[in-house]
């Protein structure tokens, strides 16, 4: 019997070095588990962030889509006006010129009132000028003008006459 105690015995031994090497195998399986788990938490953020990002995405996209069919719109009205106000530039620049000599006319008139009013206050006497005669000629003293020395002839000659 004492072979078949050494042989249990070593049986023994052997299962329980077996037992140590699963346990730590247990271990180390449980380790790597934990470590996948936490990647998969991780990854399951990641997507996350990714799903908030693609709808977001596409949020912005319809949103562009609208503003695109606004801004076309908005340019056909543009359009639309340019060419109304083009077919109205030959009227819109024979009114304007019309305007201008109608102005020119008016401006005219009214010069011409006005040199018409002052011609006819101005007295129809020929302008004069006064100068000083030559000393060879003296005049008896009196008070003489401004501009002019005393005991000095004051002669007149017409400039000009209307």
């Amino acid at each position: 019997m004492s072979d078949n105690n050494v042989s249990t015995e070593a049986s023994i031994i052997l299962l329980g070095s077996k037992v140590d090497s699963l346990i730590q195998r247990d271990q180390e399986t449980r380790k790597v588990l934990d470590n996948i788990a936490i990647a998969v938490g991780k990854l399951a953020v990641i997507e996350e962030r990714q799903t908030h990002s693609h709808a977001a995405t596409e949020r912005a996209f319809i949103e562009i889509r609208d503003l695109e069919s606004k801004v076309s719109q908005i340019a056909s009205l543009y359009d639309a006006r340019l060419k109304l106000l083009e077919n109205q530039s030959p009227i819109n620049a024979l009114t304007s010129s019309a305007m201008g000599k109608g102005v020119v006319a008016v401006v005219l008139l009214v010069i011409g009132a006005m040199v018409s009013s002052v011609l006819r206050t101005v007295p129809q006497q020929p302008a004069v000028m006064i100068q000083q005669a030559p000393p060879a000629q003296q005049q008896p003293q009196s008070k003489a003008p401004m501009g002019v020395l005393p005991n000095q002839p004051i002669v007149v000659r017409p400039i000009f006459t209307l």
